[in-house]
């Protein structure tokens, strides 16, 4: 065979696989590659969800003290800034101040029960009228 047919012939021809280093550190780039980007992609992931229930770092001074989930894609935080705290909700689209909360650090006052003195009479019932 004479002409472009031979030449056609011979690059139809698979190269022999002892000679052809090229694509065989192609395709082990290739695959290598791959294998990176799972890895990666794992790791990405496990790492994500392992953070997931842990509070965030002082990013600036915000802190995220708690946070529930209330049904999928709509949460609640408490937010510490600057020694005060808001209590935040969150869903994909927004993020909503619902109010500020008092301090934890601070507890409200003890409720105390006002002294009686010990002579003082109990008042009377009232009357609830006669019966008919």
């Amino acid at each position: 065979m004479n002409g472009p047919a031979a030449w056609l012939a011979q690059a139809a021809l698979p190269a022999d696989p002892a000679t052809d280093y090229g694509s065989a550190v192609v395709r082990n780039l290739v695959v290598f590659c791959l294998a990176m980007g799972c890895l990666y992609a794992l790791a990405w992931h496990v790492l994500r969800r392992l953070r997931a229930g842990t509070p965030a770092r002082d990013a600036g001074g915000i802190v995220v003290v708690a946070g529930a989930t209330l049904e999928p894609g709509k949460r609640v935080h408490l937010v510490r800034f600057r020694g005060r705290e808001w209590l935040v909700a969150s869903t994909a689209s927004q993020c909503s101040v619902i109010a500020e909360v008092t301090s934890p650090s601070t507890p409200p006052e003890p409720f105390t029960m006002p002294k009686v003195p010990a002579d003082a009479t109990p008042p009377s019932a009232p009357s609830r009228g006669t019966p008919t």
